[in-house]
């Protein structure tokens, strides 16, 4: 067994254990596989558009520090809780160590991924299933072990870090959904399980940004298989109009505007998120070409709480048109890769679709875009596929190495 595939494995396994209750583990996991990993980085794999990219958003998140109306107290950086606050630094370290961790699990061996996926596959399986007792049980097993550790056991924090499991399951579902299906037999059973449970869960716990994720994502798949590249596009130009337009749909004459302002909004939340966005449009046409500043969201506690809870209006607000353009570009390549796949492998193709619209879905809903453990999700989500690649390789077409991160074979 080689590095690489002692990494991976250690990966996979620990995954469904952070999937339950402990996602901010997430990034100390995908640090420590960057870190385990600089040594065995393929050297065609130093090289790509996506990671020029993110490195472009990184040098303009960094520079825009000099117009920040934000800057974290350094007089508090004594406790690890105030360091949270350097944003610039983290984001550095972070592209380094969870960009070495997917290039340095890329070529990992055929039965390595084969093994990993499986007990991916089945561990995350089994957290569909712990879960939904936990909800009939009153997440008493999630309290248990918060009062075994001495830790604040909360009732109303137990149901929402419980249900926090379905934003892993929203971005893995797929790859691990096409990997037991592609093995046949009573394994499809349980693809179409981890699909059904993690919609059901989430349902039941209420997560809304993971319903709707699964909903949108499971019409991509199936639009991909159906109707092929049209799918793709189609995808990748919806992405791009919603980074661009965001402040145009959220403002107060925008569409959202004007469902905010008629009122009848079923969840409390909901409103809370319109105005959240309402008001962060109008700060956006204040400063649109570069923004208020890295972790300029922080500045409005009043009416922003820390981030305005959709990725695109928070890289407006803070980076501009500037960070916005390099944003959808980013994800705009991954479509072009996607669909460089798609010719090979529609299956593949189509997942790969359905786990990027996941986490485009669940961050225009939920997540500030700079938490260090959604940022690690995303990379972990790539590494998966790199693993679902080399699980069943297939004759390998003539790419330009700087094009080549999202993995073929």
């Amino acid at each position: 067994m080689t590095g690489r595939d002692t990494i991976w494995l250690t990966m996979v396994m620990l995954t469904p254990l952070l999937s339950y209750g402990g996602n901010l583990g997430f990034s100390i996991l995908m640090a420590t596989a960057g870190l385990a990993g600089f040594s065995v980085v393929p050297p065609e794999r130093r090289r790509s558009v996506g990671v020029a990219l993110l490195a472009g958003l990184l040098l303009l998140a960094v520079c825009s520090s000099a117009w920040a109306v934000w800057h974290p107290d350094l007089s508090r950086l004594d406790k690890p809780r105030n360091a949270q606050g350097l944003t610039a630094v983290k984001l550095v370290f972070q592209l380094a160590l969870y960009g070495s961790a997917v290039c340095a699990l890329a070529p990992v061996r055929r039965s390595a991924a084969r093994l990993g996926l499986t007990l991916l596959a089945v561990g995350m399986a089994v957290v569909v299933a712990v879960v939904l007792i936990e909800h009939a049980g009153s997440e008493r097993l999630y309290l248990a072990i918060k009062t075994s550790l001495h830790q604040t056991a909360r009732q109303d924090l137990a149901q929402r870090n419980v249900g926090r499991a379905f934003y892993p399951l929203a971005l893995l579902v797929w790859p691990l959904g096409l990997h037991l299906w592609r093995q046949g037999g009573s394994w499809r059973g349980l693809a179409v399980f981890l699909y059904l449970g993690a919609l059901t869960g989430a349902v039941v716990f209420r997560v809304d940004a993971a319903i709707v994720s699964l909903l949108v994502s499971g019409a991509a798949v199936g639009a991909v298989l159906w109707v092929g590249r049209v799918a793709v596009v189609s995808a990748m130009t919806a992405t791009v109009a919603y980074f661009v337009l965001a402040p145009l749909m959220f403002g107060a004459h925008g569409p959202l505007g004007f469902i905010h302002a008629g009122g009848g909004l079923a969840k409390a939340s909901w409103g809370a998120r319109l105005e959240i966005w309402r008001i962060a449009s109008g700060l956006i046409e204040q400063r649109p070409f570069l923004g208020w500043g890295l972790d300029a969201s922080r500045a409005f506690p009043g009416v922003i709480p820390l981030h305005p809870h959709d990725a695109a209006l928070q890289i407006w607000l803070e980076l501009g048109a500037a960070g916005v353009g390099l944003a959808a570009a980013f994800y705009a390549w991954m479509f072009v890769r996607i669909e460089i796949v798609r010719q090979r492998d529609t299956a593949l193709a189509a997942a790969a679709v359905g786990s990027l619209l996941s986490y485009l879905v669940i961050g225009a809903l939920s997540f500030g875009v700079w938490q260090e453990w959604w940022l690690g999700l995303g990379a972990l989500t790539i590494a998966v596929f790199g693993g679902l690649t080399n699980a069943r390789r297939l004759p390998r077409p003539v790419v330009a190495p700087h094009l080549d991160l999202l993995p073929i074979r």
